[in-house]
């Protein structure tokens, strides 16, 4: 879990990350949070493979 004083500093890592932030005492707040992550790639890269269509993203309503 990230704390509080790691907000804002390069988090590296290799596949995917998640952080997830509190809402208050007992997550029961409703701010409004928003971030923003960059990609950072080293070129030549390797070709990236076919993107889905926006339908097959879209989560299924299983």
């Amino acid at each position: 879990m990230i704390g509080p004083e790691e907000i804002g500093i390069i988090l590296p890592f290799k596949k995917s990350i998640k952080v997830t932030i509190e809402h208050g005492h007992a997550n029961n707040r409703a701010d409004d949070y928003s971030s923003v992550a960059y990609w950072y790639q080293k070129e030549p890269h390797k070709r990236f493979p076919k993107m889905l269509s926006v339908k097959e993203r879209l989560p299924r309503e299983d």
